[in-house]
């Protein structure tokens, strides 16, 4: 009589049978399993790369001017001391005054001062500018004034 001995692998049934028993004590030795069919690998994700922001300029390096007094008739700007600086005044009518000693240097505090005649015009609000350099530095300010009220 020939007995066949079988035997089951986990992964897949899979059956695998050998040649049949003789009386030998040698236990039979099984064929080894057949290879699992390859899986094919996951197809790696698509990654697209994310835009970097744009850097932000930096402003360029800028001279400090700041009107600290605007009346009709008087401006004082508070800058670097040793800057160089002009003035304009623009009236509630809409002209430029003219006769404004220009350029004018900053003092050792940093302090420009114009005076100048108030001379008829609309009432309203007019308008002081001023533009100051240092070295390779600029800076411009710009501040009302009311004439009348």
């Amino acid at each position: 009589m020939r007995a066949t001995v079988c035997i089951a692998a986990t992964a897949f049934v899979l059956l695998s049978c050998s040649t049949p028993l003789t009386s030998s004590t040698t236990p039979p030795s099984p064929n080894p399993p057949s290879p699992s069919p390859q899986a094919s690998p996951l197809p790696s994700p698509i990654v697209s790369p994310s835009p970097s922001p744009s850097p932000v300029p930096s402003p360029p390096p800028s001279l400090n001017v700041a009107i600290v007094q605007s009346d009709y008739g008087r401006l004082t700007v508070q800058t670097d001391p040793g800057a160089s600086c002009s003035a304009r005044v623009y009236l509630p009518n809409g002209k430029q005054l003219t006769g404004l000693r220009n350029p004018q240097t900053a003092d050792s505090n940093g302090t420009v001062t114009w005076t100048y005649p108030q001379t008829p015009t609309d009432p309203g609000t007019g308008t002081h500018v001023v533009d100051c350099l240092s070295g390779h530095l600029g800076g411009k300010a710009e501040f009302p004034f009311q004439v009348g009220a």
